[in-house]
């Protein structure tokens, strides 16, 4: 049996490759002087998070060619929200995290965030504001080669007098199939759902996607892909029909990406 620990005033890792398991855990410390918003208002100047990161070398205890993670994480302060296991970024800006934050561009009204901006909200933390999420995804490979790879994940965030609304959480699930035609083609896709409830007031959203993708191998090592993307939103938040609400949308696009 081999058992390896590390730690550090911020981190513990631990190997068993008996167990066939790997534990990750790491605690950030985070501050941000004169955190003060558009019209002066002093939000949370510090604060922490701690991500704890379980790896099987299994798809969830099953048998066969497959790996999968559970991750749990917690903050509170400049930890909690979009800034949960994150730091001050465009990217955590947008991403999934707390529904008070992320771009509001009907927020005319608020002149504190500059009218909704996603990189104003995006410190608008208080000192007590504690947020938690739950993540587990995985894949799967079978024989043939068709691969399931699936995730499930959710947050919560309690806001600490905040006017518009005391509590937020999201739920999501999605499962990318891959289906492999050649060496140099494969087709995958992509099935998803969330549902969003901001102190009591609910919404949800699905997606179905198809992508046809294209590997071209270089006989170095990275293999760049070109995918094409059709995407059916059955309700899209950006999509409205004449009397405001929301509408099914369809997208079309394509992706190119390497990686070594």
């Amino acid at each position: 049996m081999f058992l390896l620990v590390f730690v550090s005033l911020s981190r513990l890792w631990l190997f068993c490759e008996l167990c066939a398991l790997e534990i990750f855990i790491f605690l950030a410390n985070k501050t941000m002087p004169d955190n003060w918003d558009m019209v002066g208002k002093e939000w949370a100047e510090t604060g922490y998070d701690l991500t704890a990161i379980y790896t099987l070398n299994s798809f969830f205890g099953i048998p066969g060619n497959g790996f999968s993670k559970i991750i749990a994480q917690a903050g509170k302060g400049l930890g909690s929200g979009n800034l949960l296991a994150g730091t001050i970024t465009s990217y955590n800006a947008y991403h999934p995290g707390s529904q008070f934050q992320g771009e509001h561009p009907d927020w005319t009204w608020s002149s504190a965030s500059a009218g909704g901006d996603a990189n104003r909200l995006l410190t608008m933390v208080d000192e007590k504001d504690t947020s938690a999420r739950l993540l587990l995804w995985g894949g799967y490979t079978l024989d043939n080669g068709i691969g399931f790879f699936p995730s499930i994940q959710g947050q919560y965030n309690d806001h600490h007098e905040n006017d518009l609304g005391s509590y937020d959480y999201w739920i999501s699930a999605m499962v990318r199939p891959t289906f492999p035609v050649s060496d140099h083609f494969y087709v995958q896709g992509e099935l998803g759902y969330v549902h969003n409830n901001w102190s009591g007031a609910t919404s949800n959203q699905s997606k179905i996607t198809v992508a046809p993708t294209f590997i071209l191998p270089t006989g170095m090592g990275p293999a760049p892909e070109i995918r094409f993307l059709a995407t059916y939103l059955p309700k899209s938040w950006t999509h409205t029909n004449e009397s405001g609400e929301s509408d099914s949308d369809f997208i079309l696009g394509f992706q190119a990406d390497v990686w070594w």
